[in-house]
């Protein structure tokens, strides 16, 4: 936990002074992510399913390099923190559980922490001034970290995985040319790495963007 904390201050701070030296170029995003793991379509490999619940906790910091004003496109970055967790009582099906360390079977608390660090590319559609649907894709790496606490013990699995995320999104003027409403679904797809498999999760992310 202590080196997620780390790496989102270590970019916010990042993010910020290049902002300041060039925010007339970048737009910059503020988000409220929400994220899901294999209860939605799309995560049907057993190694996917460490957690099958929604999560309500998450931030999200994303950076736009826009060419010029009339420009279609964008590129950038963006760094997020998604922390999912789920409770298994004993004797449900769900309470043994297999990691790279131990089989575990119990009452369980499972969490899963991941933070995405991701560059982007995006194009928009409609008029500058207007609402714009968009498209995009995003490649990086994530730091995941799996825990389970069974009673005292606790077995952790972390590691750092390469991987992508296509995602569609919207923007929406909020009546001021450089303040916008920005929504993002985007599918996270961080490949095996470290002894765990592919993990896979949706993220929803609603936020405000300026420049």
């Amino acid at each position: 936990m202590k080196a997620i904390k780390g790496i989102i201050a270590s970019l916010a701070l990042l993010l910020v002074f290049t902002g300041e030296a060039q925010a007339q170029d970048w737009w910059w995003g503020i988000t409220y992510n929400m994220s899901a793991t294999s209860s939605l379509p799309g995560n049907s490999d057993s190694d996917t399913n460490f957690i099958e619940d929604y999560s309500f906790r998450g931030l999200g910091i994303e950076a736009r390099y826009v060419p010029s004003r009339d420009a279609g496109y964008s590129f950038g970055f963006n760094v997020g923190w998604n922390v999912l967790n789920e409770k298994n009582d004993f004797g449900t099906e769900r309470n043994t559980i297999s990691l790279p360390e131990a089989d575990i079977t119990g009452t369980q608390l499972r969490y899963f922490n991941t933070v995405p660090l991701l560059a982007n590319a995006s194009y928009y559609f409609g008029d500058r001034g207007g609402i714009r649907p968009y498209v995009g894709v995003n490649a990086g790496t994530y730091y995941i970290e799996r825990r389970v606490d069974v009673g005292v013990s606790a077995v952790v699995d972390d590691a750092w995985h390469f991987g992508w995320a296509p995602e569609v999104g919207l923007v929406v003027p909020l009546g001021r040319p450089e303040v916008a409403l920005l929504t993002t679904i985007r599918y996270n797809w961080a490949f095996s790495s470290g002894g765990s498999g592919d993990q896979k999760f949706w993220g929803f992310n609603i936020g405000i963007a300026y420049r």
